[in-house]
This record gives structure tokens, C-alpha cells and sequence, in this order.
């Protein structure tokens, strides 16, 4: 029991907070409702940027494979591949959003 009271389910967060914070099953969860993977919050920022920012491979490769679109643009002109040059350097995100933008290194 103790274990359920605990546990997150994907109503409690947010789309956002999900890709950035969350485990892949609770983003699965969220994309059953059918949200809109590349749906934007308030800065313009969308799920895949978010979990680009946290280096999140196995997140970015999910939000990717259910269509995420890595060209779009926050409010500053900033792109998923931006986010994890800025906040990951260096991490394997920013080779997977490369590789998936077409971004020569």
C-alpha cells in the first residue's frame, strides 16, 4: 500500500513536468490522452526542449519516436538541440537531437 500511495500517476504532473522530471511510463501515460507531443507552454518551450535541457536520452528518444518535432522554436528562438548544447554539454542528447535535425556536429 505504502508503495501506491506514493506513486506518481501521470494526472498529478504536468505535460511539461513530465518530460523533464518524470519516468518514461508516466510520458506514455500522458501521450495516451493523446496530448500534443509538440504541444507549446507559455515560453514557447515544448516537452522534447525540457527534457533536452535535463540531458534526458531515454526521454528525448521517446517524445522523438511519437513524432516530436526538433526544428521548433521557443519565444527566443531556441530549439531542443539549443537546450541541451546550453544546459547538457557535452551529453549523448545533444548527438541524438543532431542526428535527428540533420545538425552537423
Amino acid at each position: 500500500r505504502s508503495q501506491q500511495r506514493n506513486a506518481i500517476h501521470f494526472s498529478d504532473i504536468s505535460w511539461y513536468d513530465a518530460a523533464a522530471y518524470a519516468t518514461p511510463r508516466i510520458v506514455k501515460a500522458w501521450l495516451s490522452t493523446r496530448v500534443r507531443v509538440d504541444s507549446q507552454n507559455e515560453a514557447g518551450r515544448t516537452a522534447l526542449m525540457l527534457a533536452a535541457a535535463f540531458g534526458n536520452v531515454e526521454m528525448v528518444a521517446l517524445l522523438l519516436s511519437s513524432g516530436a518535432d526538433p526544428a521548433i522554436t521557443d519565444s527566443h528562438g531556441e530549439t531542443a538541440h539549443s537546450y541541451a548544447s546550453r544546459f547538457a554539454p557535452g551529453q549523448p542528447v545533444g548527438r541524438l537531437l543532431e542526428n535527428a535535425s540533420g545538425i552537423s556536429p
